[in-house]
């Protein structure tokens, strides 16, 4: 079963996989992140993680049995207990169901 990990060094190979077999879809509802994003990815991963570090955001990756990414998740622009949030989950990963929480507790999801 998938588990969300926070990012971190090591999830770079996988990271990178998963963006370019879902480019395609990705772009076709956000704007594509050109070459230059993947000819960088190295550096830019080490700047992500940095700021992931330095608090400015959070963010996690969805990690299958075999290591591969299966979703990325990301808060940004963290400020007064708040985000923003981004998401990339690929093609065909199906719907699930969300619930409100308690008070005090998050939403669940399941099936």
């Amino acid at each position: 079963m998938p588990e969300l990990e926070r990012l971190q060094a090591g999830h770079a190979a996988a990271v990178l996989a998963f963006e370019l077999v879902n480019r395609a879809y990705f772009a076709v509802s956000i704007s594509d992140r050109g070459d230059e994003f993947f000819d960088q990815f190295a550096d830019r991963y080490r700047e992500l993680l940095a700021e992931q570090e330095a608090g400015r955001c959070a963010c996690y990756v969805l990690v299958a049995d075999d290591g591969s990414v299966v979703g990325r998740f990301n808060l940004y622009d963290l400020a007064d207990g708040t985000a923003v949030l981004g998401y990339r989950v690929p093609e065909g990963a199906g719907q699930g169901r969300v619930r409100p929480g308690r008070p005090g507790r998050p939403g669940r999801s399941g099936r």
